[in-house]
Formats: C-alpha cells, sequence, structure tokens
C-alpha cells in the first residue's frame, strides 16, 4: 500500500464496478470496432479521509478475462506492443470501456468528457491502466 500524495494518509486497495466487474474490449481503429471483450476487476488504491483515486489497475477476475489470455489472442494477430512507462512491460494501447466500465474510466481522464465510451492504454505485465480518453464511434 501506499500513502495518499494529498494528505498522506495510507491508502486501502478497492475494487471499482461492482461484483459483475466491468466489461473491456479491444479497440480496433482501422475498422472502428471492438472486440475480445471480457470481465475484469478495476482496481485503484483509495485514501479513506480525502477520497483521492491513485491510477487504476486492470485485474484478472474469476471466471472473467486474464491479462495472460488477452495477450494470447494479441500475439496470435501479430500484436506489437509499445513499452509501459511504469513497469517498462509490454502496452497495449487503444482498449476500451464502454457504459458502466466507461463511467468508472471517466474518473481517471485528464480531461472531462460527456459519454461512456473511454479509451485507454493497458500494460499486459502490471495491469497499470493509463492515457484514458474519450472516443467518439466512427469518428
Amino acid at each position: 500500500m501506499s500513502n495518499c500524495i494529498k494528505c498522506g494518509t495510507a491508502c486501502k486497495k478497492t475494487t471499482l464496478g461492482g461484483e459483475d466487474g466491468v466489461l473491456i474490449y479491444k479497440y480496433y481503429a482501422e475498422n472502428d470496432t471492438v472486440e475480445h471483450y471480457a470481465r475484469y476487476e478495476l482496481c485503484c488504491e483509495e485514501c479513506p479521509d480525502c477520497g483521492e483515486l491513485s491510477a487504476p489497475e486492470l485485474c484478472a477476475k474469476a471466471e472473467g478475462g486474464s491479462l495472460t489470455s488477452l495477450v494470447t489472442i494479441l500475439d496470435g494477430e501479430g500484436y506489437k506492443y509499445e513499452v509501459c512507462p511504469v513497469c517498462g512491460g509490454r502496452l497495449i494501447k487503444d482498449m476500451a470501456g464502454m457504459g458502466s466500465a466507461g463511467n468508472l474510466l471517466k474518473k481517471f481522464a485528464e480531461k472531462e468528457f460527456p459519454y461512456s465510451f473511454a479509451l485507454f492504454d493497458l500494460c499486459a505485465d502490471c495491469g497499470r491502466i493509463s492515457d484514458v480518453h474519450e472516443k467518439l464511434m466512427g469518428v
């Protein structure tokens, strides 16, 4: 656990998205579609005093998706990973969360947006989510 960057209180790990987890997809810009969906746990650390949330992470969900399974699929497609700025691992660009998942992910965007379709980058090794931003289908 880490300490809150705002007030210094010890943070606690929390799961966002409820019992069912969140439905996450891989977005393909070349044909503006999403594929390879699975349910995951969306986790972060939360300060019990001020409510500050740390950067989110995607975790495997029992009877749901796992990063290992996603990597196997993407490897089979010949996906070219970028480098995670946090751990140096395999960074997957353009993952997507829609509906309730998109609404949860919007909390971590640098710039507010009104719609519930969020794109983000995901490290296949540490699970860290970064660069959360809005995506309008067909645009």
